[in-house]
């Protein structure tokens, strides 16, 4: 006899179903109750899973986690929103978030801020679909990650002297693009791409090596290189430069003139004919008359406007005050729009291109997932090597042949293998390969990339036997999936006969109608 406790949706009160052990044995005997059972198992070990993963090695990941996190946030605190509206950009959703935090507000200090709300916000769809999908270990740490950058940010902003507003790495940024005239800024801007290109590599580098990640467009390169389990890498790399440029293009659209580096104003005024430059004096002298800005507006640039001749040299005179002058706006719609295409391909772009590259530079560095080695392993003992290679979680194919070595001394017949293997990988093999046989040799050729199928991380199944060998030990969870997998399969049975039975009415219905009507 089995006895199951059930939960009685209309009384509200448990129950007990009693089975014979004939009726147990036909339920058993359904195709379904197998795959009932089997699901239920895959649900007990994700949970086991789940529960080792809490106990043992969280702590470790949240450590390493909210050590990247910080990093993240100094980069982007420090040498990213420092640099203001005109200035870098980081790629991805990070772009749309920065660009979000700037036409949001004005203060420099404050995008920052709103830059780790907006991105944490952005995230939360993108979370729910990790935790539907990638998994709960990756997507519990990138939670956090996205978390402990926003706290990291708070609790910076309240620390005496080093806080991003009194701190500045290296240089005032904000400072330095104030002073007219100088090419100071656009190199610091360079400057300040590569340090928070490094900055911001190893810390996403390090929240990729526990197997979590930086949120944003990670959660949808997980997502493919694990159904296609292959890299795409590459396409994230460009799709973060096509975000860069529209995000880059909508910035410069909402900027004003002032906002534009002086260089690209002196450019295109460098290039105005002479019908364009009578157009612009006319422009200054209503922009300088009683009632507009009249009061701001320098002597100089109306005494230069008040004698200008036609020439381009009285006009390029006037060119060097308008430029370095932030208050004029009088410039005609072609002047700005050419100045905002200018602004598109100039320093802010190619600063925020080069900090993704040196991004990219440090992660493949510090983390290099997707690259590959041939690894030619000439031994007398193939088996050996084969055995370890797959009992270590290798598994792609062992190309293997017969083949003579000889030297000045000796002939010896040996075995070839060749096995492709990430370099991660590799590293974690080498030692263990090597101790198999003392007359081994190695020789490893760097590989661009492997086209088809390749099974990119090592997995030996250990984890999942001892799990599943933990639950089919412990005879509770064991009669609690059973007792679940017999329920289940009776209301499946139940459901199943509802329908034939309303089938066949429907059916006999039919028959009765029609042979009325014949009568």
């Amino acid at each position: 006899m089995r006895r199951i406790i059930i939960f009685d949706e209309q009384t509200k009160k448990k129950k007990t179903l009693t089975l014979t052990n004939e009726h147990e044995a036909k339920i058993k005997a359904l195709p379904n109750f197998q795959k009932n059972k089997d699901q239920l198992m895959l649900k007990a070990q994700k949970f086991l899973e789940k529960k080792m993963y809490l106990r043992q090695a969280f702590w470790k990941d949240v450590m390493m986690v909210a050590f990247g996190a910080l990093m993240t946030t100094i980069a982007l605190n420090y040498f990213i929103s420092t640099t203001g509206k005109t200035g870098l950009f980081p790629g991805g959703l990070g772009s749309i978030t920065r660009f979000l935090a700037i036409i949001s507000t004005h203060n420099v200090e404050n995008q920052s801020s709103l830059y780790f709300v907006y991105y944490a916000a952005l995230n939360i769809p993108l979370v729910i679909f990790g935790f539907w999908k990638l998994g709960f270990r990756f997507t519990l740490t990138t939670l956090l990650y996205i978390l402990f950058s926003t706290a990291f940010d708070w609790i910076i902003r309240f620390i005496p002297v080093i806080n991003p507003t009194e701190w500045h790495m290296i240089i005032n940024y904000q400072l330095i693009s104030k002073i007219p005239n100088e090419w100071n800024s656009a190199i610091w801007l360079f400057v300040f791409a590569v340090i928070g290109g490094l900055v911001l590599g190893a810390s996403y580098a390090l929240v990729y090596k526990i197997g979590s990640s930086s949120g944003g467009s990670d959660f949808l390169t997980m997502y493919f290189s694990t159904r296609k389990n292959k890299n795409i890498g590459s396409i994230n790399r460009n799709l973060n430069f096509v975000i860069l440029t529209l995000v880059v293009i909508m910035n410069t659209f909402l900027l004003k003139t002032a906002d534009i580096n002086e260089p690209i104003k002196l450019d295109v005024l460098n290039n105005l004919t002479n019908d364009q430059w009578y157009q612009m004096v006319d422009g200054i002298k209503s922009w300088a008359a009683p009632g507009n800005h009249s009061p701001f507006v320098p002597s100089k640039i109306i005494e230069l406007a008040e004698k200008f001749n036609g020439t381009r040299e009285s006009g390029m005179q006037i060119a060097g005050y308008l430029a370095a002058d932030s208050m004029f706006e009088g410039y005609s719609n072609g002047s700005t729009l050419l100045m905002q295409f200018k602004f598109i391909l100039g320093p802010s772009w190619f600063a925020s291109v080069i900090l993704i590259i040196v991004q990219s530079l440090v992660i493949t560095a510090i983390y290099p997932k997707y690259k590959f080695r041939t690894i030619f392993i000439s031994t007398t003992k193939p088996e050996d090597v084969k055995r370890f290679l797959f009992n270590s979680g290798y598994r792609n194919e062992v190309f293997e042949w017969e083949s003579k070595m000889q030297s000045p001394h000796t002939i010896a017949n040996k075995h070839t293998l060749v096995i492709t293997i990430t370099v991660i990988n590799w590293k974690a093999l080498e030692k263990g390969v090597a101790a198999l046989d003392p007359d081994m040799n190695f020789n490893v050729l760097r590989t661009r990339g492997v086209k088809g199928r390749e099974n990119i991380e090592l997995k030996t199944g250990k984890k999942d036997e001892f799990i599943l060998h933990k639950i089919q030990n412990n005879k509770e969870w064991s009669k609690k999936i059973e007792d679940e997998a017999i329920l289940k399969t009776i209301k499946e049975q139940n459901e199943q006969i509802r329908k034939e039975y309303k089938l066949q009415t429907k059916t006999d219905l039919k028959a009765n109608k029609a042979k009325n009507q014949e009568n």
